[in-house]
This record gives C-alpha cells, sequence and structure tokens, in this order.
C-alpha cells in the first residue's frame, strides 16, 4: 500500500500488469524502428512504440505465418501468408480481416475435404470428449486440465513467452501417441467423468481402507458414447481403421476411432 501511495505521488500510471513509473522513464531523444522520438516525452511515446511494433510489416507477417500455420499446415505456402499479412496491414490489425485470405484459399477448402493438421493435444483432448459425449455438456473441467497437463499442454504454463508448438514435430512421439491412446481407452470405457465433476467446495473424501484415494478430476459421471455417432463424428476412415474394426465390441470400437490416425487429424 505504501508503494502504491508513493507511484500515485509520483504521477505514475497503471493499465493491467502495465506499470509506468515517470521516475525510471528515459525522457532523451531516441530513434526506434527507424522513427525519431523527441526529447521530452512520456507515456505517449510508449504507445506510439507499441503502434509501430503493432504496423510494421514483419508483426504483420509474423502473425498471419502463425495463424496458418494453426489452422492450415505446418509449411503454409508463402503466397497465402504474404496475402494475409496485406490483409492485416491495410486493416490496422484485425484478425478477422486477417484470417479471410486463408479462409477464401483453395488451400484451406482442400484441408476440410481431407484433413491433414496434426491436432495439438488440448484440440486432441475437446476433440475426444466432444465425440465420446456427443450432446452431453463436458462439465469436468478437472480431468480436461489434468489430461492436458499430462500431455505436457496445461494452459498458461508454458515457460516461454512463444506459447506451445504446433507442429506436427513438437508433438508427435510415441509418448505422446501412449498417452492419447490411454485417454481413449478411458473415455471408451466409460472411465472418464467428462459430464461432471467434483463441486467446487466438497470435502475430500475419507481415505477408504485398503485402497487409494481417487484424485479430484476422477470423481464424477462418465459419458455414455455410441460406437455409431463416433464414427460419424469422426469422419471419414482409412481401410485400414475400418478393417481393424472387425470383430470389436461397441467399447473397443470407440477406443480404436478416438486413437486411430484419421482422428488425430483436423
Amino acid at each position: 500500500r505504501m508503494r502504491d501511495q508513493a507511484l500515485t505521488r509520483a504521477g505514475a500510471t497503471r493499465n493491467g500488469l502495465f506499470l509506468f513509473d515517470p521516475r525510471r522513464h528515459d525522457y532523451g531523444a531516441k530513434t526506434f524502428l527507424g522513427e525519431t522520438f523527441p526529447a521530452g516525452h512520456g507515456l505517449d511515446e510508449i504507445d506510439r512504440a507499441i503502434h509501430l511494433l503493432a504496423t510494421n510489416p514483419a508483426t504483420a507477417h509474423h502473425i498471419a505465418f502463425k495463424l496458418a500455420r494453426r489452422f492450415l499446415s505446418d509449411t503454409p505456402p508463402k503466397s497465402l501468408v504474404d496475402a494475409m499479412a496485406g490483409s492485416y496491414l491495410r486493416s490496422g490489425g484485425k484478425i478477422s480481416a486477417t484470417l479471410m485470405p486463408l479462409i477464401a484459399s483453395r488451400e484451406f477448402a482442400e484441408s476440410l475435404a481431407k484433413p491433414s493438421k496434426f491436432k495439438e493435444p488440448v484440440d486432441y483432448m475437446i476433440s475426444a470428449a466432444r465425440a465420446a459425449c456427443s450432446g452431453t455438456p463436458i462439465g469436468n473441467r478437472f480431468l480436461l486440465a489434468a489430461s492436458a497437463q499430462d500431455m505436457g499442454a496445461a494452459p498458461f504454463m508454458h515457460t516461454t513467452p512463444d506459447g506451445y508448438g504446433v507442429a506436427e514435430s513438437d508433438w508427435l512421439s510415441p509418448a505422446a501417441m501412449a498417452k492419447r491412446t490411454r485417454l481413449a481407452m478411458a473415455i471408451a470405457a466409460g472411465k472418464a467423468p467428462l459430464a461432471s465433476g467434483p463441486v467446487d467446495d466438497a470435502p475430500e473424501p475419507a481415505l477408504p481402507r485398503g485402497g487409494d484415494m481417487k484424485p479430484a478430476w476422477a470423481r464424477g459421471t462418465a459419458c455414455e458414447p455410441d460406437a455409431d455417432t463416433v464414427a460419424r463424428l469422426a469422419g471419414p476412415l482409412s481401410a485400414s481403421t475400418l478393417a481393424a474394426e472387425t470383430g470389436l465390441s461397441d467399447r473397443e470400437r470407440i477406443a480404436l476411432i478416438l486413437a486411430s490416425p484419421e482422428f488425430m487429424r483436423r
């Protein structure tokens, strides 16, 4: 509180996590991204610097490439990225406008007909839950959080500001596939309580005799997946996956589809 009072007396400005302390600011003349900043300015030149960064062609290309790689391919066409970057600059940085060349492109239409983009862990987890629960609301956020953490993609936990990777090479490995298969089997067997979880303020249950206490995310109600519905939501399956379904029970079929190569892509 004393620190806040001192900042107020000094004329500091706070906006969310941003703090401008005039006592620590350099009021001299500067050059930034080729632009001259005259001496004697304070908070206003920070706004100007952010605007220069946001409207820089390099920023436009960086954002366009990340969007194209996220929604289309690990190696998006340069011509498409350039078109998206141009739209970003013309619109003043609107993401909706930046996405329009991508959505209208031939490459994007082809990707919808034949999915090839490898799902990131959270995408896979959410799509598997939606396919299994169909019209049932997914209410166990504890299970979703635990699954994301198990797959190495817990939200807001990446240690560097670049965020989690989105390329296939970032997530495709034997260990990662084993975790996805384990989740698919748990969902198919009704052991993943996706429909509902523990109440936030519910007390921890007493430790049962001779057994281990279930963690919070494991307590709740599971969805009742339907094999035909899961197959329909998964989209076209390859001949090898269809052949592997022969003779399987409904539960085994659901696990197979959720762990299939086709379901790993979007």
